[in-house]
């Protein structure tokens, strides 16, 4: 998936303490600062010396603002998403990194984070980079998520990350087989799976077309290895097989016997799991708290009577939240999917169990509910993928807007992709469309 980087690399002079040389940070930086791991090279002549001796925060905006929590001032920062160690640093320690300009803050996943809360968001990091102006910022979002030169006002220039090429996704699959060797009773199948999944992406169309970032590149090798040299080719059969391989399988072939006294097949963990997804994604979060999500469990357990008869609400989310690998707890009482994407997945396939079709023509034009509106059709039966499409033409035609009626023609295109059956009077209105759009004729 294609990911937008605004980043603020303006021309600025970056001070240095008066004990230090320039572009080096104080001695009395912590461990967390940036440097170069072996000592080989002195800071100016790495490949990025602009952030020798800097020190990250990584603040993720789906951890900030749980709960409507307003986004933290740098005093807070660490507490704020759950550092181990945030009580234990000095009074003020965050705000001297910053005033003096030592700090790369590293914002993840404004597309994670409602449409409304992103004005605020925006300003957020305005009033931030003005009142400490020398540290570098990187924003990272999906594509879709904004409009572009969203922050060009406030001197963030905009990258986009580009798909993985033929060479680099080579040489993921050769990292990923090399650091999987180190533990590994088995190196030379290694060997031998290493081989055959370059020979399968250099080969096979639809598999390549799923190799385009490190995401699918991992998941496609976990699951190479994992299944013995078989792939499925495409992206819902790809997911499918990744949550067999996560729900049960791997504990199964281990001959792990119920460590938590609970043994579920992959269905009812799915039913159960797909109602916390479908709840986040209505709700615009990315994590709930753990009551909530007991709650929303004990809903759904007297229609999953295989979970029901093993025990209640708290017992059956425990066994999810530990044996599913879906489900992982990001701070205390806090709990979110592994990846955005399983969300998505699980949250379209309720969606459509719902008949909620309506509800998710009417979200068409929020970039949150795009790859859910995409796997909705992936997971859908043909007359029901029909009534999305339809209900999607008919929604952006009836848009006055034209970049936003692009925008809705544009996902019903994409939808196809999905739509491995459907009435050929269906995919050639979707395809009107499309020929009205593309080739672009002007650069608007």
């Amino acid at each position: 998936m294609e990911g937008k980087w605004s980043a603020d690399f303006r021309d600025r002079h970056h001070t240095a303490p008066p004990s230090c040389e320039p572009g080096r940070s104080a001695p009395t930086a912590p461990p967390a600062a940036l440097a170069w791991p072996d000592g080989s090279k002195p800071p100016g002549e790495t490949a990025l010396p602009h952030l020798y001796g800097r020190i990250p925060f990584v603040l993720p905006l789906r951890t900030l603002t749980r709960d409507g929590a307003p986004l933290p001032t740098p005093g807070r920062f660490l507490a704020a998403v759950g550092c181990p160690v945030s009580g234990s640093q000095p009074d003020g320690w965050a705000e001297r990194v910053l005033a003096g300009g030592r700090a790369l803050l590293l914002v993840d996943g404004l597309d994670e984070i409602p449409e409304r809360e992103r004005e605020l968001t925006r300003r957020w990091l305005r009033d931030l980079s003005d009142a400490f102006p020398d540290n570098l910022w990187l924003v990272t979002s999906r594509p879709s998520a904004v409009r572009d030169d969203w922050l060009a006002a406030d001197g963030f220039g905009e990258l986009t990350l580009s798909a993985m090429s033929r060479t680099e996704v080579a040489a993921f699959i050769g990292r990923w087989h090399a650091a999987a060797r180190c533990d590994a009773e088995d190196p030379e199948r290694l060997d031998a799976y290493e081989q055959s999944l370059l020979t399968a992406v250099h080969t096979t169309q639809d598999l390549a077309r799923l190799a385009t970032n490190p995401l699918m590149c991992g998941l496609i090798c976990a699951l190479h290895r994992d299944r013995r040299g078989y792939l499925p080719t495409g992206r819902k059969e790809l997911y499918d097989a990744a949550l067999g391989m996560l729900l049960s399988r791997r504990d199964r072939e281990r001959d792990m016997a119920a460590p938590t006294g609970i043994e579920l097949s992959d269905e009812p963990q799915i039913q159960l799991l797909q109602r916390l997804a479908y709840w986040l994604i209505r709700n615009g979060r990315n994590e709930l708290d753990r009551e909530r999500a007991e709650r929303i469990v004990g809903e759904a357990l007297p229609a999953v009577p295989s979970a029901a008869q093993q025990g209640g609400a708290t017992a059956i989310f425990r066994h999810l939240l530990l044996r599913s690998g879906l489900l992982r707890e990001p701070a205390p009482d806090s709990v979110d999917f592994v990846h955005r994407t399983f969300q998505d997945y699980l949250g379209a396939k309720a969606a459509v169990e719902d008949g909620d079709f309506g509800l998710l023509v009417a979200q068409a034009e929020d970039s949150q509910w795009e790859d859910v509106i995409r796997m909705a059709v992936a997971h859908a039966r043909p007359r029901e993928r029909a009534e999305i499409l339809r209900g999607l033409l008919a929604r952006g035609d009836g848009i006055g807007d034209d970049a936003a009626r692009l925008r809705v023609h544009l996902l019903a295109m994409a939808c196809l992709e999905h739509a491995t059956e459907l009435d050929p009077r269906v995919r050639e209105e979707v395809n009107e469309r499309a020929r009205a759009i593309l080739p672009p004729r002007c650069r608007e």
